[in-house]
């Protein structure tokens, strides 16, 4: 059973802790209807999507990568790697943990995480959640979640969200909260950087 601490420091600006807890319920939740979406019965939506898969020695998937118009994300059973158009790093948000760690976006490497194993992937980076760059990444990571959400319902429908989460027993929310719920927390997100002078890089 996943454990979430209420009472741990927050150092994301001033992001509260709850606003914390809710989003790694909620990526916990995530994580767990991207591996449904690779086993839909009616095709891979992540690939359908423009995902390529990345493969382990064994030849099992490791993770999804996606780079479009210079935005990059990988995708993990631990979490996420999000690195925004332009950006000269990636953040990394863990499933479990969703205060980025920040690493140059060249050593973002999906085939040798795969070749290794995933303890590469969760020793890499280094915490920085208090910046300006990783919030703004983490922003970005929260938004493209929301638009993936909304391209799900729209292509598969409300439907197939409900049935994976129907068969998540850790399940936080319904299916039908899941675009309105990112987007809320994408929202306070912003909020808070706008209230913290730090978010001036000027």
């Amino acid at each position: 059973m996943t454990n979430f601490d209420a009472t741990r420091r927050c150092d994301l600006g001033s992001l509260s802790e709850a606003w914390v807890l809710r989003a790694e319920r909620l990526l916990h939740d995530q994580c767990w209807c991207w591996g449904r979406d690779v086993e839909r019965a009616e095709g891979n939506l992540l690939v359908e999507f423009g995902f390529r898969r990345i493969a382990n020695p064994e030849g099992r998937a490791f993770a999804y990568d996606r780079e479009r118009a210079g935005e990059q994300v990988v995708l993990t059973g631990g979490g996420l790697v999000y690195a925004a158009t332009g950006s000269t790093h990636a953040a990394l948000i863990g499933r479990y943990d969703v205060r980025p760690r920040l690493l140059p976006r060249c050593e973002v490497d999906t085939a040798q995480w795969a070749q290794v194993g995933a303890s590469v992937f969760h020793g890499a980076g280094t915490r920085d959640e208090g910046s300006p760059l990783s919030r703004v990444l983490l922003s970005g990571a929260v938004r493209w979640i929301a638009g993936y959400e909304t391209w799900v319902r729209e292509v598969a429908g409300v439907e197939h969200r409900a049935e994976c989460l129907a068969s998540w027993s850790q399940a936080s929310i319904t299916a039908d909260q899941m675009v309105e719920t990112w987007e809320a927390l994408l929202a306070e997100l912003q909020d808070a950087e706008e209230r913290d002078p730090r978010s001036d890089t000027n």
